[in-house]
This record gives structure tokens, C-alpha cells and sequence, in this order.
């Protein structure tokens, strides 16, 4: 039976590049995404050019809606779909975007895992990854509170799917990369982003970031219990 991938946020920055690196490792990919019917194009010219299996799927995660699976088993779900933010004082966050950021990942989140869990159940098989973030290794940088508390917020998730669902086959684990070089980050004040460059060292290029994940997702010998991996390419 044909392997299969669900990616959300699948189809820009990280997202596409652990489409692509899915698809090349022969998995089925469908790549969900919110709203850029452009990129999702893009994404699916490259995949038929290189022969590889990606779909695209116009969908938001946040709607409430039935979470689109692609069909076959053993199925992995990449959850990273992240809110679009910018770094900003606690004081001046609206309620609004801290609660976007939630919708985007924990509810995002749950609704992927309640879609998912069953057929994962029936397979006595399946892997959950969730994107955290580098945010949570320590104290998170200034300006980061409504990112880092969405992104703690996911990973406790992801140790409750574990704790209930790894007894019958499930693997969950997060991921937690830094500063990458993305379509979010191009949007941000420059200083910002110049100071975020300053601060974490030599910015991975995002393919390497996805590769890293993928190796951490197919290696059997982890506990998959819901423990975060810091993605340091520099030990790898």
C-alpha cells in the first residue's frame, strides 16, 4: 500500500520543502494550505516536473471543517501551520493576534489529530510531528509571546496524543527549529530580523531544516513519546 503524508502549511518555506522531501522519500503528499492558490501551483508544476506525488489542497485549519487524509497507510501527519506574526511587545499584541496563533496551532492541531487518530488506530501505526520551535529552548526572545505560548501549547498536545494513543502504535514527536530564512520572516521589520540573524548564528537553509526533521520522523529508535528535538544542524 502506497505511504501517504498530510503537511499543513505545506506548501510555502518549511511546509513545501517537507512536501518535497516526503514526496522524494516516496510518500503520497497532500499538502494543505490556507490561501495561496499561487504557491500551491508552484509547488505542484515542481512535483510533476520531478515526477514526485504531491497534491495540493485549498484548506484552513482553523474552520472547523473535516481535515482532508490522503488515502493510504502507514500515514504521517506533519502539523506546520503557523500563524502569520511579527515580533511585538506584549503591551501592543491584540487579543486577536494571540488567539490567531492558537487557532492556527492548537486548534489546527487538534482537528488534524482527531481526523487522523482513527485510521492511525486501525493501522496500529501512524506518526504525528508537530513544528514547534526553538522558541521553547530556554527563554523565548522578546517579542515572542504570543508565538512561543501557541507553539508550548502544541507540544503539550502532542505529549497528551502520546500518553494516549502511543500504547496502540502511534508515534508523536516535535520539532523545534529556529530562525529560518521564510516568506514570514522576509515580512518583518528588517532590524528585527537582523538582530534575530545576530542572535542564533548562521541562518540553515530550509531544505536542510527539512531533511533533519524527516531523518527525526523516520528513525525508529526514537522513543516517540511526544519529547521535543531541537533541530541543530551543527550536531548533526
Amino acid at each position: 500500500m502506497v505511504e501517504s503524508a498530510l503537511v499543513t502549511g505545506g506548501t510555502k518555506g518549511l511546509g513545501r520543502a517537507l512536501s518535497l522531501g516526503l514526496a522524494r522519500r516516496g510518500h503520497a503528499v497532500l499538502a494543505l494550505h490556507r490561501s495561496d492558490v499561487a504557491a500551491a501551483a508552484d509547488l505542484e508544476r515542481e512535483a510533476i516536473a520531478a515526477g514526485l506525488s504531491i497534491e495540493t489542497r485549498q484548506h484552513d485549519v482553523t474552520s472547523g471543517a473535516p481535515i482532508p487524509l490522503p488515502e493510504g497507510d502507514p500515514l504521517v501527519v506533519i502539523h506546520n501551520a503557523a500563524a502569520a506574526f511579527a515580533p511585538t511587545p506584549l503591551h501592543l499584541i491584540g487579543w486577536d493576534a494571540f488567539q490567531a496563533g492558537l487557532e492556527v496551532a492548537v486548534r489546527g492541531g487538534f482537528d488534524v489529530a482527531r481526523a487522523a487518530l482513527p485510521r492511525m488506530i486501525r493501522a496500529k501505526r501512524g506518526t504525528f510531528v508537530l513544528v514547534s520551535s526553538s522558541a521553547l529552548l530556554g527563554s523565548p526572545p522578546k517579542g515572542f509571546a504570543h508565538y512561543a505560548a501557541a507553539k508550548a501549547a502544541l507540544r503539550s498536545l502532542g505529549e497528551s496524543i502520546a500518553v494516549e494513543y502511543g500504547p496502540r502504535g502511534v508515534r508523536v514527536l516535535s520539532v523545534a527549529p529556529g530562525f529560518m530564512d521564510t516568506e514570514l520572516t522576509r515580512a518583518w521589520d528588517p532590524r528585527v530580523r537582523d538582530a534575530m540573524v545576530a542572535s542564533s548564528g548562521p541562518v540553515p537553509d530550509v531544505a536542510d531544516v527539512a531533511a533533519r526533521i524527516l531523518d527525526l520522523t523516520f528513525d525508529e529508535s526514537l522513543p516517540a513519546r511526544g519529547e521535543l528535538h531541537p533541530i541543530d544542524l551543527l550536531t548533526r
